[in-house]
């Protein structure tokens, strides 16, 4: 919609306590308790997942088999490994088969 106003529309809101591959229909995931999160292997370009951990608990984010890498600030991974409550962003490039990801730590 290049114009005008659209009221209703909300990402889907999912909060998870246990092991669990991520649907294509998840966006917002809020981890209560400690678990491994995979991605789903038919993620779809432009794919993006918003992770907020919530208490003390570790957190792994990891890809399912494939050619698939996760692209950091600095690095190349196969996974992630959440280890404090900040919001991690991850969006997919089905392209050239990498998920890029971000996070928020602080607010000032």
């Amino acid at each position: 919609i290049p114009n005008g106003d659209m009221c209703g529309f909300r990402l889907r809101t999912r909060r998870i306590d246990a092991d669990t591959t991520l649907s294509v229909m998840d966006s917002i995931i809020i981890v209560a308790s400690a678990c491994t999160i995979t991605l789903p292997e038919n993620a779809e370009d432009g794919q993006i997942y918003i992770f907020k951990r919530m208490g003390g608990q570790l957190t792994y984010i990891i890809l399912p088999q494939g050619d698939d890498k996760i692209w950091g600030y600095t690095s190349v991974a196969e996974s992630i490994e959440v280890t404090s409550s900040v919001n991690v962003i991850l969006h997919y490039d089905k392209i050239n088969k990498y998920w890029c990801g971000g996070f928020l730590s602080h607010f000032t």
